[in-house]
């Protein structure tokens, strides 16, 4: 039970002297002491603090509220992302983020075979808490892909487009609909070089050929993940060869593009313009030229969304 507060209290006080004044003009008991008029000043007054006080609270709840949010966003957002650098024998992943504000709906993860690498990167819709919350569920999905790669003796088991399906199952039940996801899923068996991709709505991977100094991209964009239980048509797979002596893999968000000025944004163009220029920088390199380079584009400013960039490559 809330207790209640000492203008709360003065307030029900002024109300029953005022009850058991209008019950002396009524009925004759005495209580003359305590002139109506006073009564008539002291009651409103009484009144108004009464609420202010409730006001009080209800600000400092709403505050303690918040406090627990942010609190707990920031613990979400540890369990997110990987470690900025993730050794896999003879290759590396090097990511770097950066969140738009206290919540972020960006994630990103990977799953380690015995020779082969899952990666998934992902961003949720809207910036608030819900999206932080929808993007740590991801985490639980990931770790159930990594107990089945392990059981089964580091064999990657699950196609892309099975992940995907599985995932949107996930969304969907968690958010109803209320958020969406964009999402990829690219498998990479290290033996061959031969990768199997899915991509739902998300942002091309770019495949950095620094040997011949070619930026390609790989994209087949399908439906977001969380609009319905069930994907309309069959997510399609992209397959091909990479040749990590020759090539490394970059894969990011939307927010990267959103730097920048309002009327002169780096988009999708100068991103690419970026990618092209840098071809040969290792994956520290590229993270290093983004955060000295590209983050400053914002010249102070609060970014607009979360940048999120994971690169793969073969250890030099």
């Amino acid at each position: 039970m809330r207790k209640v507060s000492p203008w709360e209290f003065f307030a029900i006080a002024v109300l029953l002297l005022a009850s058991f004044r209008m019950a002396n003009y009524w009925f004759g008991f005495r209580l003359a002491w305590v002139p109506l008029p006073f009564l008539a000043i002291l009651l409103p007054l009484a009144l108004v603090l009464a609420r202010k006080e409730k006001s009080g609270l209800q600000t400092e709840l709403e505050k303690t509220k918040l406090d627990t949010r942010l609190e707990v966003a920031a613990a979400l957002r540890k369990t997110i992302f990987p470690p900025t650098i993730v050794d896999l024998g003879r290759y590396r992943i090097t990511s770097f983020h950066r969140p738009a504000g206290n919540y972020g709906g960006d994630w990103w993860g990977y799953i380690a075979g015995k020779n082969s690498v899952a990666l998934f990167i992902g961003d949720v819709t809207g910036h608030g808490f819900d999206s932080t919350l929808l993007a740590a569920t991801t985490q639980g999905f990931l770790s159930m892909l990594q107990d089945q790669v392990n059981e089964s003796k580091g064999d990657i088991l699950f196609s892309p487009s099975q992940a995907m399906t599985k995932l949107n199952h996930l969304v969907y039940k968690t958010a109803r609909s209320e958020l969406q996801m964009t999402a990829l899923c690219l498998i990479i068996d290290f033996e061959t070089g031969q990768f199997r991709f899915t991509n739902a709505a998300h942002q091309p991977v770019y495949r950095m050929k620094f040997s011949d100094e070619k930026l390609k991209m790989i994209q087949k964009p399908g439906l977001r993940l969380g609009e319905a239980p069930e994907f309309e048509t069959p997510l399609k797979e992209i397959e091909g060869i990479f040749n990590f002596s020759q090539e490394r893999i970059l894969l990011h968000t939307d927010g990267i593009q959103d730097l920048g000025a309002s009327e002169n944004q780096l988009g999708r163009v100068g991103f690419k313009r970026f990618l092209q220029a840098n071809l040969k920088c290792s994956g520290e390199q590229l993270v290093e030229k983004i955060e000295n380079t590209l983050m400053p584009l914002n010249q102070g400013a609060a970014l607009s969304d979360d940048v999120t960039i994971v690169v793969l490559e073969l250890k030099s």
